[in-house]
């Protein structure tokens, strides 16, 4: 597990740190601002690989080479160590020549204690951990530490990282001999239909996490494998949907992203309790868990299940599992999925903010804001809101011209009729548009109000409060 995170001169940012909590660590923020690139190191910190492309050194926004700064790329990781009073200071630094990060040395310390001590083999090897990595593009990374060859670390090995369709398909290394090449995973289609055959214990697994991270109206329910083409002679498995039975390669995207998400966390487990059982040693009492954009492809429905259910499903493959997660996600309902199971000493809300061209991470407290337009009015979205931006800007003229900023007002209103000009819009928003471009423009308090009219719905509790003093308004202003 890791602990504390710490860039320098690395990525989008001169300088970028976090504390991580044991359990849940939630990653919110606009685009571009790294928290995809914040889970690839993590990766890298964790397991000594990079999945895709590696981390790049920070490039300052001039272009000039005398003004650039002297720059020295770094990751500084602290991760848990054998007992809980020992942490583990790991990470690299970025070697110009090579183009490429170097691992430093890893060093133990006891929490509090500012001694450090080189590992006894001064080979960086990562603590023993296993760890599944969902990411954007339907790929996944699976590392099992037992993977690894005594003390000599070989990443081949203990990394797997699988195209979406070797996910489905299954994934083979190339052998460096005479031999066949190397099994690397069946894939979920083979694992799945042998599991079902045999009932074997994992099939059990996975009924139970596919009814674990599905929509409980809907859960995803195994049916009977099935051919689906002539010329393809292989069973394939199919879910007993409601509307019929659907066979998984049919299946939409947001549930084959669960799919594969439940598949891998089952045969991830698997492969490890094996590797174990071989090697004479015990499991792994961690899982690391990484999942980019969680709600990706789903269904509001289902994006309100989904993240309270992935921690359910670990205790289903081990209750001695100790989890930790990191998900980043874009989507309010996330979120408010969390209201009821977040838990401030174990999780954290962390966002990425741009403070001009400064990117920093600021750990927020959770508040329980109530419903998702509650969290898009929060700080965790930047305060946007749940209204259409025209909708945003006119009821901003309004609240300023109520408060007596008649200026701020003008300018908002300006700046909601140049967006509308010139754009195809309902009759309402036309007229406000043409209204603003006339040099005997109505008074401002009619232009909010035709603004208003033409963006809010007439049910709006916001409008109902503005009529009314609109109408006193205009009324003083007819007597």
């Amino acid at each position: 597990m890791i602990r504390r995170l710490q860039l320098t001169d690395t990525g989008p940012s001169r300088a970028l740190s976090f504390d991580f909590a044991p359990r849940m660590n939630v990653l919110a923020g606009d685009n571009g601002l790294g928290k995809t690139f914040v889970l690839d190191v993590i990766w890298w910190a964790l397991t000594t690989t990079w999945v895709g492309e590696q981390a790049f050194p920070w490039r300052p926004p001039s272009t000039s080479r005398e003004d650039r700064p002297a720059l020295r790329p770094d990751i500084t990781a602290v991760l848990a160590g054998p007992a809980p009073d020992v942490e583990i200071h790991a990470g690299g630094v970025w070697r110009w020549e090579r183009q490429e990060w170097e691992g430093k040395p890893q060093r133990r310390r006891r929490r509090g204690d500012a001694a450090l001590d080189d590992t006894p083999s001064g080979v960086r090897t990562p603590p023993t951990s296993l760890i599944v990595y969902a990411r954007i593009d339907g790929t996944f990374a699976i590392w099992d530490a037992l993977q690894t060859r005594g003390k000599v670390h070989d990443p081949d090995r203990a990394a797997v990282f699988m195209e979406a369709s070797e996910v489905w398909e299954g994934k083979r290394a190339a052998s460096n001999g005479p031999d066949a090449p190397r099994i690397v995973c069946r894939g979920l289609i083979e694992d799945w239909v042998s599991w079902q055959g045999t009932r074997a214990p994992e099939f059990a697994s996975l009924q139970q996490l596919l009814t674990l991270l599905s929509e409980p109206s809907e859960p995803l329910k195994p049916g009977r494998p099935t051919r689906v083409r002539v010329d393809d002679r292989r069973d394939i498995p199919t879910l007993d949907l409601p509307q019929g039975v659907v066979p998984v390669t049919l299946a939409s995207a947001g549930m084959k992203r669960i799919l594969s998400l439940a598949y891998l966390l089952v045969w991830a487990w698997t492969e490890h309790q094996k590797a174990a059982e071989l090697l004479n040693r015990p499991p792994a009492p961690d899982m690391v868990v990484l999942i980019d954009e969680v709600e990706l492809h789903l269904h509001p429905r289902w994006q309100r299940t989904l993240l309270p259910a992935v921690h359910k499903a670990i205790a289903v493959l081990s209750t001695d599992l100790r989890p930790q997660f990191f998900v980043t996600t874009h989507a309010p309902m996330v979120l408010a999925s969390l209201e009821t199971v977040f838990d401030e000493e174990v999780d954290d809300l962390l966002v990425l903010e741009r403070d001009g061209s400064v990117i920093r991470a600021q750990e927020l407290p959770f508040v329980k804001e109530g419903d998702v337009t509650g969290w898009l009015s929060s700080e965790v979205f930047g305060r946007i809101g749940g209204r259409s931006r025209e909708a945003a800007l006119a009821e901003d003229a309004a609240q300023d011209f109520l408060a007596g900023r008649e200026n701020e007002a003008s300018t908002k209103l300006l700046r909601l009729e140049r967006m509308l000009r010139g754009q195809p819009a309902p009759d309402g928003m036309e007229l406000l548009a043409a209204l603003g471009a006339q040099d005997d423009a109505p008074p401002l308090i009619e232009r909010i109000h035709a603004a208003l009219a033409a963006t809010l719905p007439g049910h709006d509790a916001f409008w109902a409060h503005w009529s009314l003093v609109y109408r006193r308004r205009v009324a003083s202003e007819g007597g």
